[in-house]
């Protein structure tokens, strides 16, 4: 024998509803939101990143993070194998996207090293092109006033960076 309906209804789900969410370490609507939060702090915590050249990476590493926290978060609500699994996994790939930024103490060394490497290297340069300019100016290739760089196209002005790379060998 069966019974009769009680009559219940619900009315149907709303676009957007967050009924069926539990977490949100899954739901692209949910790492978005949370991403754009990390994704304001980074570039607060880490102002070099703010340039345009690194927008990708920034919401690599945002969108990173939100799902590092969002798994820790599941992890926490539902203790277990996979969601601890889930949420080491999310913030090993949250840890290098932050590190490639310079967002952790080796990440900030790597990248102060880098940064002290290409100053050197310009110092360098700059040195190397003073030195070319004085060789030619003594050659009369270069006027006293006039900067290196309109020269160094002028054969004869590549003559004298072979000559002197000649003399250095011997």
């Amino acid at each position: 024998m069966t019974t009769p309906a009680r009559g219940y209804s619900w009315p149907p789900f709303q676009p957007g509803h967050r009924l069926s969410v539990k977490h949100g370490a899954q739901s692209r609507r949910v790492i978005d939101a949370r991403a754009e939060v990390v994704r304001v702090e980074l570039l607060e915590q880490l102002p070099w990143s703010a340039e345009p050249r690194f927008a990708l990476a920034v919401d690599l590493a945002a969108e990173q993070v939100a799902r590092a926290q969002l798994a820790h978060e599941a992890y926490l609500m539902t203790p277990g194998a996979r969601n601890l699994e889930a949420a080491t996994a999310a913030s090993h790939r949250a840890m290098r996207s932050l590190e490639e930024l310079g967002g952790t103490p080796a990440g900030f060394a790597k990248l102060k090293i880098l940064a002290a490497g290409g100053e050197q290297a310009e110092a360098s340069l700059a040195d190397v092109m003073a030195d070319g300019a004085r060789s030619m100016r003594a050659r009369g290739l270069l006027e006293p006033s006039q900067p290196a760089q309109e020269v160094l196209e002028v054969p004869e002005a590549i003559d004298v960076a072979n000559e002197m790379g000649d003399d250095s060998d011997a």
